[in-house]
């Protein structure tokens, strides 16, 4: 019944019958490493008048402080911990603040999109999150939804949903109402999306709703150059030895 629910929906949604805020209801909390003049999500997101908090390391503090006024700045209490220990603490934070549900941001986002009429075209940022709030919210067992990574480009015959599939750490809508924690850096998403299965709540992929990044790959502070992505991979083999290799490189990718 949810998964109809929610494909009618999204299908309204497309189709223009159903009226989206005109604001986003939760929280948006970017994670940035030395990365203040030139993050793309803090420009885009300043552009198009969102406000965030942008979460960062001691030791960097006072390089963000150059570039952005103290209420936007939230700095974690230890340096060099890694990117779950940060994911982690903004979502313990958003707790603390009463926060039903909230939204974490790589640094390195460049726009948002939607596809529609068998193209994809860019769109206001409230536009796409304010429509994965609106399918998540009248459902209590969905632990984390987001947009699609626009590199995978929808068509007319795609599911506007995917349940129960990888939902990427770059752009994700988190309820705090699930208690697990990320503990794999660099995979950590992978991870904590299976994590969340087996403990039988869901994942919604919202296909139709798309978000763009930089270049992984790119000379830059942000979290992903830092890790180890290799011995990353070894340990989240380790843990889920038949579900990753068996299941999830086929289907939940």
């Amino acid at each position: 019944a949810a998964r109809f629910l929610l494909s009618l929906y999204q299908r309204r949604v497309q189709l223009g019958q159903y009226k989206l805020p005109v604001s986003i209801k939760y929280p948006v909390y970017v994670l940035s490493k030395l990365n203040a003049e030139h993050s793309t999500t803090l420009r885009y997101l300043v552009k198009h008048g969102l406000t965030f908090s942008v979460v960062i390391e001691p030791q960097d503090e006072p390089l963000y402080l150059k570039w952005w006024e103290g209420q936007w700045i939230v700095t974690l209490p230890e340096n060099d911990r890694g990117l779950s220990y940060a994911r982690n603490y903004i979502k313990q934070l958003s707790r603390e603040r009463n926060e039903e549900k909230h939204w974490q941001f790589d640094d390195d986002i460049t726009s948002f999109s939607v596809f529609e009429h068998d193209k994809v075209s860019a769109t206001h940022p409230t536009r796409v999150l304010a429509a994965i709030e609106a399918g998540c919210g009248p459902f209590s067992n969905i632990a984390v939804a987001g947009p699609s990574n626009a590199s995978f480009k929808p068509s007319a015959t795609s599911s506007p949903l995917n349940f129960n599939k990888l939902i990427t750490a770059s752009c994700m809508l988190v309820d705090n109402a699930c208690d697990l924690k990320w503990d794999i850096d660099r995979v950590e998403d992978i991870d904590y999306s299976l994590k969340v299965l087996v403990k039988e709540w869901v994942t919604v992929k919202f296909v139709f709703q798309l978000f763009c990044k930089e270049n992984d790959q790119r000379t830059g502070g942000n979290y992903s150059a830092r890790d180890k992505y290799e011995e990353a991979v070894d340990r989240l083999l380790k843990r889920w030895p038949d579900v990753f290799i068996k299941w999830a490189l086929i289907e939940f990718l």
